[in-house]
């Protein structure tokens, strides 16, 4: 069986209160991990329009609860890794 390539890992980020941490499972060359060398624009680009609901009517849906994993296997190893 052929072997998967090695994956480049480990970013450091800014978090809350401008405090540095360190993600040392994040893939570091991934489009989200780049996208955050970006420059972001100084005033918010968007209007209260642009993120209302097609069908604001979603009422039926909150009805019935609804019980199921939040995240897959992957995602669920990651985090009782990082909180160990």
């Amino acid at each position: 069986a052929s072997e998967m390539p090695e994956v480049p890992r480990g970013l450091r980020m800014l978090g809350y209160g401008n405090r540095k941490f360190k993600m040392p499972m994040a893939i570091s060359n991934s489009p989200l991990a780049t996208s955050f060398e970006k420059s972001w624009p100084d005033t918010w680009p968007y209007k209260d329009e642009d993120f209302a609901r097609r069908d604001e009517n979603d009422a039926d849906f909150f009805e019935t609860a609804k019980l199921g994993p939040g995240l897959d296997k992957d995602a669920s190893a990651a985090l009782k890794f990082f909180h160990a």
